[in-house]
């Protein structure tokens, strides 16, 4: 466990280490499960379907409907208990994979319970990432979101892992199973945790310049979140500008394999660069979160996200060996500029807004970050048939550059809205 703690750059002593190693355990599981069950569940539809149209539409509706329940789940992190919120989804999420392991054969079942469970996966991981300041007041925000990172794409890159090893032998649709038991096992993790989750405590606002309290509210406030933080807006704003770019990466990386010759064995490979690209980067983060702001953060990471971008249209005009390893860089400073961006802006928006009002933030930033990703998918393909890759890919780092005035934005009105991260 030591090793943990170097690699994670987090540092812990007595009954504290216990704790954390619980937290990034559950993250673990719960991100390898989530992994390994989406994946058989792309597997499963794909081979019931006609054509990749049909396949298409039933996964975007997944995601619509997790862009629309996820605000409305949010609020239940901020109503009730998050430890309970929590055991809810996971109880919830393991009956749902169970019942599609047992009607695997069975296309309709399969996607309604899919439909099910995208409900109480929304409700879990918005009252998990409110609950983590709560949990760990004493650490920096900026190294404690991007050591979540680091495991929750370790455990994105097992869980694919697993379902390709079944389906050697038992079958994909045993990875239905994995996940409904790593439900289980994440929701023992979270009852084992004796520590309060909140919502609620003791948050005191950070001082102002002239001695007032910067967002101080009544406790008596009922006003939507959206309204009584009005810096949620620009989060969201960013978010957006953010996926609109990001989102032709799903049909970027699928048609620069085939540019680049060998389609599925260049595909899988560049999706797993990209994996260890964004390990690299996390563990940048948590070297720098404590001697860098939030906000210096957010901008290099934004500069690089565009930069690998703009790299990645040289690589689509390219042939041969060159443009792969073109290829290979771009996405090594894309995926760490990622790191950069989603660690720090997490930090800032954990620190705007109090205890009692994260979950419904966080799920209104995942709302405007879901449906603008699925904006951007949407776009990219008339681009990429238009104009080709290379117009594509600079669109797109265009796009992400734009982003920067609303990151700019965002970090000083962030500054002017700061809660301390304590509470009990």
């Amino acid at each position: 466990m030591r090793l943990l703690e170097r690699v994670t750059g987090v540092r812990l002593v007595g009954a504290d280490r216990g704790v954390w190693h619980r937290l990034m355990a559950t993250r673990f599981v719960a991100e390898t499960g989530d992994a390994a069950g989406f994946t058989a569940l792309v597997l499963l539809l794909s081979r019931a379907t006609d054509s990749a149209t049909q396949l298409s539409t039933l996964l975007a509706a997944l995601v619509v409907l997790d862009a629309v329940v996820t605000p409305l789940c949010g609020s239940v992190g901020d109503r009730f208990d998050r430890q309970r919120v929590m055991l809810l989804a996971c109880g919830g999420g393991a009956v749902c994979y169970a019942g599609m392991f047992l009607a695997a054969d069975h296309v309709w079942v399969v996607f309604a319970l899919a439909c099910l469970s995208t409900v109480f996966e929304s409700l879990y991981f918005p009252a998990s990432n409110a609950a983590l300041p709560r949990l760990r007041p004493e650490v920096n925000l900026g190294s404690l979101f991007a050591a979540f990172a680091q495991v929750g794409t370790a455990g994105g890159l097992l869980g694919p892992a697993l379902v390709a090893g079944l389906s050697l032998g038992a079958g994909v649709e045993w990875a239905l199973l994995v996940n409904a038991l790593s439900f289980v096992l994440a929701g023992v993790l979270v009852a084992s945790i004796r520590r309060a989750f909140g919502p609620g405590g003791s948050e005191e606002p950070a001082p102002d310049g002239d001695g007032a309290t910067a967002g101080a509210l009544p406790a008596s406030d009922r006003r939507h979140v959206l309204v009584r933080f009005p810096v949620l807006w620009s989060f969201m704003g960013l978010w957006a500008a953010i996926q609109l770019g990001t989102g032709a990466m799903w049909v970027l990386l699928p048609l620069l394999a085939e540019h680049l010759g060998n389609a599925e064995l260049t595909y899988s490979g560049l999706n797993a660069w990209s994996v260890v690209a964004t390990l690299a980067g996390m563990l940048l983060v948590t070297r720098l979160a404590t001697r860098v702001g939030a906000g210096t953060l957010l901008i290099r990471g934004l500069v690089a996200q565009a930069l690998g971008f703009a790299v990645l249209a040289a690589a689509a005009v390219l042939l041969g060996w060159p443009a792969l390893g073109v290829a290979l860089a771009a996405l090594l400073v894309h995926r760490g500029g990622q790191a950069l961006t989603g660690a720090s802006s997490y930090e800032l928006l954990a620190e705007s807004v109090p205890d009692d009002s994260r979950a419904r933030a966080s799920s209104w930033v995942d709302f405007a970050t879901i449906g603008s990703f699925g904006l951007g998918v949407w776009m990219a393909g008339p681009v990429a048939d238009a104009a080709g890759l290379a117009v594509l890919a600079l669109v797109s780092a265009v796009l992400v550059a734009c982003s920067l005035v609303a990151a700019r934005h965002l970090v000083r009105v962030a500054g002017r809205h700061q809660f301390a991260s304590r509470g009990t």
